[in-house]
């Protein structure tokens, strides 16, 4: 049976999720992490490995439920199996099937009785058109991208090959979205909606970024990050940097969205590449570079040439460089390796050949390419603060 969980309004600059501390952040992943475990101690080895074998089937049932309009249907209250097929046009057997799975596994609740009624829970209600903060985007980019390549996981450990090209034509995922104007767009959306998936709201407000006058968001995508650093630092103002086609949308974005059109004049956007150092930002003292999520998408190579052209292009002034990735702080006891392997196969071996790295793996990385590793901040959250200086 689904149970539906309290309702927990979504401000639109505040995470609804986020844990008091980092202690309690990680007593409680560690107590989840306790409970699985314990779960699965008690299942038997081949049921067991049979059901951890179909965790895609999971990701398919809330793909239906959001695709052929059943939870938005469900937003105007409960629906039996009978009416949600004659008001959407489906198939009823098939249909049922879906949402009783989908009640099994929390994505719906029922009403039992001769004739079940399906209603949202809070999980299928954070999947409607109007909540701003739907996750919705980055399950369809799962879908729609993800899925053919992560598929050849075991390919890409045999000839470390590149699965993405292998299922795109020989392309990588940056030269198809250079291409499809589309497809590009729906990935910057993607990389949005992941703010409150990984606590996002705790990288902003564990880390002391006052410290700092002035925020270079590089690769920044439509800049969710750099609003919220501008809303939560009010004296500091800040430069998005990103492809010229990212930052066209941008500017339209930070000119009609109630989050960031108040912070338009404190913004700066500069087009460019971040593997040409001459197209980057123009340092200034004090600056912090942020770079989130954009390291663990290149290989070491790559990544080494991105550090290269900012170390070239900061030059003697003092900047600092603030890694925002998923850090291994312990490769094996983590209170968050279950979502860090995740990215790390999934996302990043399978889509972008890219990895994430344990905080050695940093320090070698930046050192090859003139920085000093400083100290990894914690957060409430799987995301970590790495700082780095030129030396």
């Amino acid at each position: 049976m689904g149970v539906s969980c309290p309702k927990r309004s979504i401000d639109s600059h505040r995470s609804p999720y986020q844990p008091s501390s980092w202690l309690v952040y990680s007593a409680s992943a560690l107590l989840r992490r306790w409970f699985l475990y314990a779960a699965d101690r008690l299942a038997s080895p081949p049921r067991l490995i049979f059901e951890k074998s179909l965790g895609f089937a999971q990701t398919q049932v809330i793909d239906a439920i959001k695709r052929t309009g059943v939870i938005e249907a469900l937003a105007s209250g409960p629906r039996t199996a009978e009416e949600l097929a004659q008001e959407l046009g489906l198939q009823l057997d098939p249909l049922y099937r879906v949402l009783r799975a989908a009640v099994n596994i929390n994505m719906l609740g029922v009403e039992r009785g001769p004739t079940p009624r399906f209603h949202n829970t809070e999980l299928s209600s954070l999947l409607l058109d109007s909540n701003p903060k739907s996750p919705w985007p980055m399950i369809q980019w799962v879908v729609d991208d993800w899925y053919g390549a992560y598929a050849e996981l075991g390919w890409v450990v045999k000839t470390g090959g590149d699965a993405f090209r292998k299922t795109h034509d020989g392309k990588a995922l940056w030269e198809v979205l250079q291409e499809d104007p589309k497809r590009e767009a729906d990935f910057s959306r993607a990389m949005s909606a992941t703010d409150d998936m990984f606590a996002f709201e705790a990288v902003v407000r564990d880390y002391p970024w006052r410290r700092y006058g002035r925020f270079c968001d590089i690769g920044g995508a439509y800049g969710s990050l750099l609003a919220r650093l501008l809303r939560q630092c009010g004296k500091a103002d800040g430069v998005l940097f990103d492809q010229p086609q990212v930052i066209q949308r941008a500017r339209k974005a930070w000119g009609e969205e109630a989050d960031k059109v108040d912070l338009r004049t404190r913004a700066e956007f500069v087009e460019g590449d971040f593997f040409m150092s001459e197209t980057l930002p123009k340092p200034r003292a004090g600056d912090a570079w942020v770079l989130r999520h954009i390291l663990h998408d290149w290989n070491d190579e790559d990544a080494a040439r991105i550090l290269a052209a900012l170390r070239r292009a900061i030059g003697a002034t003092p900047v600092t460089l603030c890694i925002v990735e998923f850090t291994f702080l312990d490769e094996f006891s983590d209170p968050d390796v279950a979502s860090k392997i995740g990215a790390d196969l999934s996302v990043l071996m399978c889509q972008t050949h890219g990895r994430e790295r344990t905080r050695r793996e940093y320090e070698k990385l930046f050192a090859g390419a003139g920085f000093s590793l400083k100290r990894t901040v914690r957060t409430r959250g799987p995301l970590c603060v790495t700082e780095a200086v030129p030396i």
